[in-house]
């Protein structure tokens, strides 16, 4: 199911900012997980959230921050490896962290205390400030 969620996530073939569950109805997932993807896809970006709504929503949780080289060591740069051989990252637009960060920026909403948005803008400032 993690892979289901990367899958989704990354928009099948598509973009990230797109997911589609017809990709995990085209490979005969049931809709009781579909909608387990759904959740956890929703709630993945919640610190303290994602990681009290089951495994698979802590493995996406855990798993956006592997993708977005947050969390580095042997086994997330191994997992990391896999999931893009797997699953290539496209080729048509911004990076995932990228894409989070400029959509928190766009609109507040979008990246409120807690938030993985409102993290990585603020890992973002912080690395700015280091820079000067």
């Amino acid at each position: 199911m993690r892979r289901a969620a990367t899958v989704v996530k990354r928009g099948g073939h598509g973009h990230p900012k797109n997911p589609r569950p017809d990709v995990l109805r085209a490979h005969g997932v049931s809709e009781a997980d579909v909608d387990r993807v759904w959740e956890a896809i929703a709630l993945h970006a919640s610190h303290g959230l994602a990681e009290r709504r089951g495994l698979l929503t802590y493995l996406t949780h855990k798993g956006v921050f592997i993708d977005t080289g947050r969390i580095t060591d042997v086994v997330a740069d191994e997992l990391r490896k896999e999931v893009f051989n797997a699953y290539p990252e496209p080729t048509d637009g911004p990076y995932i962290a990228d894409a989070i960060i400029a959509h928190g920026q766009r609109s507040p909403a979008a990246a409120p205390p807690g938030s993985l948005a409102a993290h990585l803008i603020l890992q973002q400032r912080q690395l700015e400030q280091r820079h000067r």
